[in-house]
């Protein structure tokens, strides 16, 4: 969920809602109210993974795994008055099917990853500017990872994230990418092994900027044995 400055909690559902293709909801002062449902009937689409960020005017961004024109997804905006509109649909040539949500920059600009599409078809780091077209920062080739089920993370210009496979042993990637675009750099590699493997999630940076935390959802070696239940990581940055 995301925390709103008038202190609401706002997040979304995946299924429910009026088509059972999903919701936006709000909870404040200890109720849980509705502020749309998502259908397939228009461009907008439905089925919404991801959560949701707040911009300074109140307006809602997020992503949707299915529905626009090609049926690959769609980054929407649901502004305070409750309209709701599709921004940007996802094509396959610059991503499809996100499953995380989105991020925001200090001048509005929405940033966001997909699992599929791009010129691999293994995702995309995209970037939307309000009023313009979404461009790809990034198509991943599976080398320097694969399907990022995890967003970004904004901090000084510059995003963070993982793959989910790709890389060593198909375990996935840590990566970096200027929020400007050009190169991508691959921070960590996972090995599948004590390290753990197959990042599911997002990446925190501390307070410092100089270390990343996150989670996989294999891996993980303690005592001598082998669990392959996942692990909590720490990544220092070079």
């Amino acid at each position: 969920v995301t925390i709103g400055s008038d202190g609401a909690l706002y997040g979304t559902t995946t299924s429910g809602g009026a088509s059972q293709f999903g919701t936006v909801f709000k909870f404040a002062k200890g109720k849980l109210s509705r502020l749309r449902s998502f259908s397939l009937s228009g461009e907008v689409g439905g089925r919404p993974y991801g959560g949701v960020v707040l911009d300074t005017a109140g307006n809602l961004y997020g992503t949707n795994y299915v529905g626009g024109a090609k049926n690959k997804g769609t980054v929407f905006q649901l502004t305070p008055s409750g309209g709701l509109k599709e921004v940007a649909p996802f094509t396959g040539t610059n991503g499809a099917y996100p499953f995380a949500g989105v991020t925001l920059d200090g001048a509005g600009n929405v940033y966001g990853t997909t699992c599929n599409g791009g010129t691999r078809n293994k995702g995309t780091v995209f970037k939307w500017v309000p009023g313009g077209k979404l461009t790809v920062l990034h198509s991943f080739t599976g080398t320097d990872g694969d399907c990022p089920y995890g967003g970004v993370t904004f901090r000084n210009g510059v995003l963070y994230g993982t793959t989910y496979k790709g890389g060593k042993n198909d375990n996935g990637t840590v990566f970096k990418i200027a929020a400007s675009g050009g190169p991508l750099n691959i921070l960590y590699r996972f090995g599948g092994d004590r390290d753990g493997g197959n990042p599911r999630g997002d990446v925190i940076l501390n307070a410092a900027g100089t270390t990343l935390y996150g989670t996989t959802q294999f891996g993980g070696r303690t005592d001598g044995k082998f669990y392959n239940l996942g692990t909590v990581y720490q990544l220092t940055l070079p």
